[in-house]
């Protein structure tokens, strides 16, 4: 899977990582944001948080789930059903 590429449903351009708990790629926001609560630990993404939880946040970027902020989520949903 490619380190970077564009969402299917909206175009955005999106980060994959793997995921430290998972381990599947998962799709992350391109850019960074200051209020992100995952940060990427040895290439791996690690979920932490809000900032304002840690007296010393963690270091290094953070960014957001892709799945959160897609304009088109629904498209990322798999049925359950079958």
């Amino acid at each position: 899977m490619p380190e970077t590429s564009r969402c299917l449903n909206c175009g955005a351009r999106v980060r994959w990582a793997e995921s430290a708990v998972s381990r599947q790629m998962v799709p992350l926001d391109y850019d960074s944001v200051p209020d992100g609560n995952i940060v990427l630990e040895g290439g791996k993404a690690v979920v932490v948080g809000p900032p304002d939880l840690f007296v010393t946040p963690p270091p290094g970027p953070r960014y957001r789930s892709h799945y959160e902020t897609c304009p088109q989520p629904d498209s990322w949903r798999r049925d359950r059903s079958r």
